[in-house]
């Protein structure tokens, strides 16, 4: 309906809730831009807004992290400890539940299964 500088916004939000939403990021973007940006004939300011109305949800989003960084004169380390969390390479890996990727395993083949046996029904 055309509410995709708002989409943009909460999907900024959704990110700070749930990181694993990030990877979905590049994609949206690309849909945002094609179905805001390029119509319009101001495609800078279009574009300003969308990515403005992103920025200001992601600064929201992590505002409670970082201000008291920032007033402790730490803001570097803090986006150090922010990237270090998102992505644990050196301690745990991005995998540290073994257990839940074997579960969404069964479920899906659970779900492939009586997909099929209700079709023949």
């Amino acid at each position: 309906r055309g509410d995709h500088v708002k989409a943009g916004a909460l999907f900024a939000l959704l990110c700070c809730a749930k990181h694993l939403f990030l990877t979905l990021a590049p994609v949206l973007a690309a849909v945002f831009v094609a179905a805001h940006v390029r119509p319009r004939q101001d495609f800078v300011k279009a574009f300003l807004e969308l990515a403005g109305a992103s920025i200001a949800a992601l600064a929201v989003g992590l505002a409670p992290l970082l201000v008291p960084a920032w007033r402790a004169g730490r803001l570097g380390a803090a986006f150090t400890e922010l990237a270090g969390r998102l992505f644990p390479f050196d301690a745990r890996g991005l995998v540290h539940s073994y257990w839940a990727p074997n579960v969404w395993a069964l479920y899906v083949f659970a779900d492939r299964v009586l997909l099929k046996v209700l079709r023949r029904s």
